[in-house]
């Protein structure tokens, strides 16, 4: 049996030693530790590792969006040999095959070395049980790199003769995206140090609720309000969900999000090499995106809530770019939402535009329309909406400068 750790990067603390289970059976299984202690991992990164590695599958171990620790929820997920989410056949098979254990055995006196990347090889019994940390940053970032123009947005960033400095700040609330956070923007797109906050994972993510929205992240959104950036984005726990606020914090829905990328994929080459095929949301988002997809002339999906859903089309070949109201957003490129993809693909839409993210929403919806959306939490928030929408919208749509 082979078991691979994907290890952030050298430079970040990790457990020294670990104990095997004795697990019996054949083939590669990939580990993926969000909040391990010291160890840590991006939740994308195990889909950039699983197919090139050609694995059977990742057992990752997270709380995404939700507190950490052993007293708040923790979860176990399973992703197959594509690297998205497990279906409902599967799922339900290994809970059957639960049902049925009726022992499990660990070998304590076997301690593992995980700080460097590397194989180490044990003998468990008659069967050799190999060990192999591998380095999902740097397996990450070349990803990315072959799927945006880096000098591009490095430009962007970095200001030309006919531009100022495009100023942005990330915020990994704590979570396990600090090292890719680290490794794209300071080493590679050359931001500056107070670009980035929050980026040394913690495993209780320093007593905040790693959710990017306006409630969780308010911090970001009030450093971004209060100070000189052109653009904010904050990624949650496992790294899979993120926020997008533009100057002033204007704030961007994650329906708007997702209908804005669509209409722009061709600003990327990755979707100029592959093409653009279809759309897709979840039930409960709001359908701008469907809007794009009938201008473009693209199919356009609506599904259940749960990512393996829209994992199934992109399988299928019919879809390119979906997204569901939790602040999920994703590609082909992987079977899972990413949250640091999204992140890129707006910079690198803003790059070739020129515009700011409120100039980018501004000329959206007066091509495409505005879909209105927010949460409703119970009964007793209707009146508050409906006081927003016979109050404040008409007023908004009478301002000279967004000439609706």
């Amino acid at each position: 049996m082979k078991m691979i750790f994907s290890h952030p990067s050298r430079n970040v603390e990790a457990v020294s030693s670990f104990p095997l289970s004795y697990v019996r059976g054949s083939g590669a299984q990939l580990w993926d530790a969000d909040v391990d202690k010291k160890y840590v991992t991006k939740h994308i990164s195990k889909n950039i590792i699983l197919n090139p590695y050609c694995f059977m599958g990742g057992i990752v171990l997270t709380a995404s969006h939700n507190p950490g620790g052993i007293n708040n929820d923790f979860g176990i997920k399973f992703n197959c040999s594509n690297g998205g989410p497990a279906p409902d056949a599967t799922t339900n098979d290994i809970y059957n095959l639960t049902t049925t254990i009726r022992e499990y055995k660990i070998v304590p006196d076997i301690q593992c070395n995980i700080d460097n990347i590397g194989v180490s090889r044990f003998k468990v019994g008659d069967k050799e049980f190999v060990v192999e940390v591998v380095d999902s940053v740097k397996d990450y970032v070349e990803y990315m790199k072959s799927i945006f123009d880096f000098p591009k947005i490095k430009a962007l960033l970095q200001g030309t003769e006919q531009r100022k400095p495009f100023k942005v700040l990330i915020d990994s609330m704590n979570g396990v995206t600090g090292p890719y956070v680290k490794r794209i923007f300071l080493e590679e797109l050359n931001a500056s140090d107070g670009s980035v906050r929050r980026v040394v994972p913690l495993e209780d993510f320093g007593g905040a609720h790693p959710d990017p929205n306006l409630t969780y992240a308010a911090d970001l959104v009030n450093e971004v309000k209060n100070g000189d950036f052109d653009f904010g984005a904050a990624f949650d726990g496992d790294g899979d969900r993120n926020m997008i606020i533009g100057r002033n914090a204007f704030f961007v829905t994650p329906s708007d999000s997702l209908a804005v990328l669509a209409s722009q994929l061709q600003e990327i080459p990755y979707f100029r090499s592959t093409g653009v095929k279809g759309f897709a949301r979840s039930m409960p988002t709001a359908a701008a995106v469907d809007r794009v997809a009938e201008a473009l002339g693209k199919e356009m999906f609506q599904v259940p809530t749960g990512w393996k859903y829209f994992g199934n089309l992109m399988d299928a070949g019919r879809l390119s770019l979906c997204g569901e109201e939790s602040f999920g957003t994703g590609s082909d490129h992987v079977r899972e939402k990413d949250g640091l993809w999204a992140a890129l693909a707006w910079l690198s839409v803003l790059a070739a535009s020129g515009k700011s993210v409120e100039e980018m929403l501004v000329a959206h919806w007066q091509k495409y329309g505005r879909n209105y959306f927010t949460r409703l939490v119970d009964i007793t928030a209707r009146p508050v909406v409906e006081g927003f929408c016979r109050g404040w919208l008409p007023c908004y749509r009478q301002r000279q400068d967004y000439a609706f």
